[in-house]
């Protein structure tokens, strides 16, 4: 192929991205908030979390009614330390898992005026879990936090993300001794999410009609592009009702499923939105694992929508890996093998 007909069939495959993202991109943060900067963010963390976790553990099912007072600090543009005070709680199914937990951060309107909190209700914190057992591969969260932005370059719905690294004092746990950092990512909360795109959720209790409806409000682009984007960093951990099958009396909801790290988004009466998050099971995290193309083809049939989506995003390849680089720069291993992965995922379609 000439360098003017690769020019051209790249650029079409640019342009068909964009044309065929029904529904992205949505409206950024606004300037000066916390999903609107893109670097690392240093912030410090002090409340007493280790009460907050022995309660949980105590009392699982009463989880939802655990709450502490603490406070997040971090540094301005100008070099001034600012503290918005907070109310934490656990967070997300997976906090089972860890001895650090997720956590939820909820403020007062009128804490957060002037800092990049401003107009948030609340935002998740994910931590660096500290797993229990240490033969299990333990969560990496910029790793997972750069599959949100990757999501985002690819017009894919997910919730915005911040990479930050966490100092955490008075804590009563390990990790308040000394000087140490950990990471962690900001994720956007759905409630602020929702009022960003002054839209609503479709709850998981309306799951019949979703399904009997999935080809009406659902655009069946938005569905594949999605499913081809988990394919692509290897992540089954997603239940989507749009994948039963028809029968002879209709669409049909298979007893027990539910809708598992998706939402689904009503951004009007006439459009809904499948939105996914949640990405610490994806294989291209485990970076002592290799897998290659049997494993995509297990996942979705090899159709026309599929393959040009495919090639859509590998002609976003280049773009892609400098994102990886740019964000992992103090990881240049994770760096390096989620590129080989993605590499060996191209080079198969």
């Amino acid at each position: 192929m000439t360098s003017l007909k690769l020019f051209i069939a790249v650029l079409g495959s640019l342009l068909s991205l964009q044309a065929f993202a029904k529904s992205g991109p949505f409206p950024p943060s606004p300037h000066g908030t916390l999903f609107a900067g893109d670097s690392t963010l240093n912030i410090e963390i002090k409340a007493p979390l280790k009460k907050l976790f022995n309660d949980f553990e105590l009392t699982q099912k009463k989880s939802e009614r655990l709450r502490v007072s603490g406070t997040v600090s971090y540094r301005n543009d100008q070099g001034q330390e600012v503290t918005v005070p907070a109310i934490f709680k656990v967070k997300g199914n997976s906090s089972t898992e860890c001895a650090f937990k997720k956590v939820e951060l909820k403020f007062k309107k009128e804490d957060t005026v002037g800092t990049l909190f401003a107009g948030m209700k609340s935002v998740d914190l994910n931590t660096h879990c500290n797993r229990r057992h240490t033969d299990e591969v333990d969560y990496n969260n910029h790793r997972e936090g750069v599959l949100y932005k990757i999501a985002k370059l690819l017009q894919v719905p997910t919730y915005q993300v911040r990479l930050a690294r966490a100092k955490y004092v008075e804590t009563g746990l390990p990790e308040s001794n000394g000087e140490q950092i950990f990471q962690a990512i900001f994720v956007e909360d759905l409630g602020d999410f929702l009022h960003r795109l002054n839209a609503q959720e479709i709850k998981t209790e309306s799951l019949e009609r979703l399904s009997a409806y999935a080809h009406k409000e659902i655009d069946n682009e938005d569905i594949k592009r999605l499913r081809v984007f988990n394919e692509m960093i290897g992540n089954e951990d997603y239940v989507y009702p749009g994948q039963f099958m028809e029968s002879e009396k209709g669409p049909q909801v298979t007893e027990g499923e539910i809708l598992w790290n998706l939402k689904v988004i009503a951004v009007d009466a006439k459009h809904w939105v499948p939105l996914t998050h949640d990405f610490n099971l994806a294989i291209i995290l485990q970076m002592n694992q290799f897998y290659g193309v049997d494993y995509y083809r297990e996942m979705l049939d090899d159709e026309k929508i599929v393959r040009r989506i495919r090639q859509e995003y590998k002609a976003r390849a280049p773009q892609i890996y400098k994102l990886i680089q740019a964000n992992l720069h103090n990881d240049p291993e994770g760096s390096e093998a989620m590129i080989k992965a993605l590499k060996s995922y191209f080079g198969h379609y």
